[in-house]
């Protein structure tokens, strides 16, 4: 069960913001990246809790307008922030075009360490739930990279590539922190160490493959 509540929370995420890098990268169409990323986060607090409402068993102990809530000051923020900043201090605009990639990785280590550090007790426990844990989330991810690949079967190598990208490099520190607010330990571990390792191998493929 909570394989199966990890893989959903990992597959219901919108698509991350380091989409348009890797379509750019892969020779997909930014543009479209970057629409997807946008209408899929401002939709988000409907349709992830929507998801567990309709998917999950209703005794799961989450508050679904709660969850709404959190998505939507999670997504909200830090958007805010950037734009309140990309206006007033053009410099830092230009760093986190240029780097957005690279610091997304570098927080979303950043995120791994510090919940892995607070539940040490837990993860430390059980070697081989990690080792699971990484499996499934390779396996996950490289199933949401043919999933992508094949909806866009009827349409050009560009729209395929976008559609892979768009459904492989989603908001995985989103999940992360949902995961944190509103699940068990083991689905916390599922998608810390299974979500990142299946991300972060996920992009490193598509960098090699682009080369």
């Amino acid at each position: 069960p909570q394989a199966a509540l990890a893989t959903l929370l990992i597959a219901s995420m919108p698509v991350g913001i380091a989409a348009a890098a890797m379509s750019q990268l892969c020779g997909g169409t930014v543009s479209l990246a970057l629409i997807s990323t946008i209408i899929t986060h401002m939709i988000a607090p409907l349709t992830v809790p929507l998801t567990f409402a309709l998917l999950t068993n209703v005794s799961m102990q989450i508050d679904i307008m709660d969850m709404a809530i959190s998505l939507f000051l999670t997504l909200s923020i830090p958007a805010v922030i950037y734009a309140f900043s990309a206006h007033y201090i053009p410099p830092l605009k230009t760093w986190l075009q240029r780097n957005g990639q690279a610091s997304s990785i570098v927080l979303i280590g950043a995120m791994v360490a510090v919940v892995i550090a607070a539940r040490r007790e837990f993860f430390a426990t059980d070697i081989t739930l990690l080792i699971t844990a990484a499996i499934i989330g390779c396996v996950l991810y490289a199933l949401m990279y043919v999933a992508g690949w094949a909806s866009g079967l009827w349409r050009d190598d560009t729209y395929r590539i976008n559609c892979a990208i768009m459904s492989g490099t989603n908001n995985i520190g989103l999940a992360a922190a949902l995961a944190v607010l509103y699940f068990p330990d083991a689905t916390i571990l599922l998608v810390i160490v299974g979500g990142e390792v299946g991300w972060i191998i996920g992009v490193d493929v598509c960098k090699r493959l682009a080369h």
